[in-house]
């Protein structure tokens, strides 16, 4: 149930972000594929408190992606590249939480 309690942080996380900060309605999911994204880094077998090198280059790539504005975006498309990017942070921020703290079974 932690993914999906995530999911809801991360999408309320966003729409309050967008609708405080920036003032602009959004639409889509974008932010939770950005954050599944970064959680996927986290999938191998860690020790706690090692930083996963997939994450890394995953970062890497989305930051640059994001910033340069290679992804296809279009005029007039209004595409929110801030929820993209809270989406990754709350991504890394589950992620570091889910592997580092001890799991309550």
């Amino acid at each position: 149930w932690w993914v999906v309690r995530s999911w809801t942080v991360t999408a309320v996380v966003t729409a309050l972000a967008n609708c405080l900060v920036f003032n602009s309605v959004v639409v889509g999911a974008s932010g939770l594929v950005f954050q599944m994204i970064i959680l996927s880094s986290f999938t191998s077998n860690l020790r706690p408190g090692e930083v996963p090198a997939t994450l890394v280059v995953t970062v890497v790539l989305l930051v640059a992606q994001e910033l340069t504005g290679r992804q296809g975006d279009a005029a007039g498309q209004q595409i929110s590249h801030a929820s993209h990017m809270l989406g990754g942070v709350c991504g890394a921020l589950f992620g570091f939480r889910e592997t580092t703290l001890p799991r309550k079974d």
